[in-house]
């Protein structure tokens, strides 16, 4: 397993070259990608980042997530997120992001970033309102 240098996540350099060096094993070809934006999202533990960018792809834009832990399970959160997007929840009012990797050696995921409420914003609501959503 490599040792991540964290606040490289935020260096656009860096990040240019991760994904143009990676992009066949994200996004299963072999594309151009160039950096347009980064931005740091909040996590509740200071050892795991989380963090947007917004790429131009082959000329299309497309935003995406890292994910990356030193303390908790990333691969574990890719596969449950990957079962569930397989399972049906790719569409419709309660959805999850496509997963497109898990990178083992830098313990991280890379996800597609999509709009709306985070189901932990959802949790906060008592189980009948949750149970009526569904």
């Amino acid at each position: 397993m490599v040792q991540q240098n964290t606040e490289s996540f935020l260096d656009k350099k860096w990040a240019e070259k991760f994904f143009n060096k990676n992009n066949y094993q994200i996004f299963n070809e072999t594309l151009q990608v160039k950096l347009i934006n980064i931005e740091r999202s909040h996590t509740f533990d200071p050892k795991s980042y989380n963090v947007l960018y917004s790429l131009e792809i082959d000329g299309q834009k497309k935003s995406v997530r890292l994910s990356y832990s030193q303390k908790h399970d990333v691969e574990k959160a890719y596969n449950t997120m990957a079962f569930f997007y397989s399972h049906g929840f790719n569409e419709g009012k309660f959805q999850v992001p496509k997963p497109y990797a898990f990178l083992k050696d830098n313990r991280i995921m890379i996800y597609e970033n999509i709009s709306g409420q985070t189901f932990m914003n959802e949790l906060n609501q008592s189980i009948d309102e949750l149970v009526s959503k569904v």
